[in-house]
Order: C-alpha cells, then structure tokens, then sequence
C-alpha cells in the first residue's frame, strides 16, 4: 500500500479575509443605507413639507431598483471582477451621500437616493 504525505497547510486560509470584508462591508452598507435612512426620514419630511408617501417612495422605489439590478451586477462581477465592481459601489455611493447634501426638491431626492445610491 502506498503511502501519501499529507501537507500541513500553513497560515491562515486567504478567503476567511475576503469573507471578513465583504461581511463588514454588509454591515456597513445595511447600516447606513437601508436603516440609516430611518433616522433621517421625520427630519426631512418637517424640513420640506413632504407628505409620508412621498418619502417613503424613495425606500420603496430604491429596494425596487436592487431587485431589478442585482443580475445586471452579477454580470458585471464575471466578466469585470469583484474588485472592480465592488470599487465602483464605493465610488457611486460616497457621490451620493456628498450628493444628499444638496437635495431640495423631492426629484432630487429620488435621484440621488435611487438613481445613484442604490446604484452604488
């Protein structure tokens, strides 16, 4: 019978770091997008006089757009690469938060909260 050596793997397993960051990048982007806007939305409906609908569309409208455009990334991410999709998130949704600064009209609110935050 013969007889195989086992390798002893050494370190620590690479992809527990990649897993590490995407689980902290989760927490991060559910945090400050999804139940972050909670903290803003009676704010922002006294500051503008906005009905509760109107606010509340921005959420629906942006969960609507994640849906529809989760497959276009999971393409995105074969044929680009995590790396650079995820990179380009980042991107899109740092603009966008320095974007929020100057919404003052409920378009703008749905534009930049949809178009480019949920996007990013």
């Amino acid at each position: 019978m013969a007889t195989t050596s086992e390798t002893k793997k050494q370190g620590f397993f690479y992809g527990y770091w990649i897993l590490l960051g995407a689980i902290i990048l989760h927490f991060l982007d559910s945090g400050l997008y999804f139940y972050g806007f909670s903290v803003f939305y009676t704010p922002i409906r006294e500051e503008f006089m906005w009905s509760a609908a109107a606010v509340a569309a921005a959420i629906s409208f942006s969960r609507l757009e994640g849906g529809i455009e989760g497959p276009f990334v999971g393409y995105l991410i074969e044929r680009f690469g995590a790396r650079k999709v995820l990179g380009l998130g980042v991107l899109l949704t740092g603009l966008g938060y320095i974007l929020m600064i100057y919404v003052d009209s409920i378009w703008m609110l749905y534009l930049v909260y949809v178009g480019i935050l949920s996007i990013g």
